[in-house]
């Protein structure tokens, strides 16, 4: 039970849902990408893209919880990202720091800092997030 209570609050605080996704089981996880031992893309504007992402604790059965997340790209060049969720289309607007071949993206939540780190590779993501003692899995591929 606590790693269901783990991935709800981490959910709530990464995309706010609003309902679960349980429902979704493996039909919905087979839409995203498996991790790759190739070497990562590199983060350029031209990274900017719409990408279908499931989000997963460590431990938690498997289960999942889908979102958006949008990456651009302001007048100078410099990425943005946000997160869509929910119903709504809720947006969580984040900061965006490269790092190698990682994209770190953070959000203040009322749980602390959301922290996710993810790795390209062509149209795949793979990467992991984070909030104070929690943490989970992410994966998600460029929505066609």
């Amino acid at each position: 039970m606590r790693n269901r209570h783990a991935l709800s609050l981490a959910a709530l605080a990464l995309v706010a849902v609003a309902s679960t996704a349980r429902a979704q089981g493996p039909a919905a996880r087979a839409t995203a990408a498996a991790p790759t031992t190739a070497a990562a893309t590199p983060w350029t504007a031209k990274s900017a893209g719409t990408y279908d992402i499931l989000v997963a604790g460590t431990g938690n059965d498997d289960h999942a919880e889908p979102a958006t997340l949008v990456i651009g790209a302001d007048s100078t060049g410099a990425l943005t990202a946000k997160v869509v969720e929910g119903p709504r289309n809720d947006e969580h607007p984040m900061t965006v720091e490269v790092k190698g071949d990682d994209l770190v993206m953070k959000s203040q939540t009322n749980n602390g800092i959301m922290t996710i780190t993810v790795q390209r590779h062509g149209d795949a993501l793979a990467g992991h997030w984070e909030i104070g003692m929690q943490q989970g899995t992410l994966t998600g591929k460029l929505h066609s």
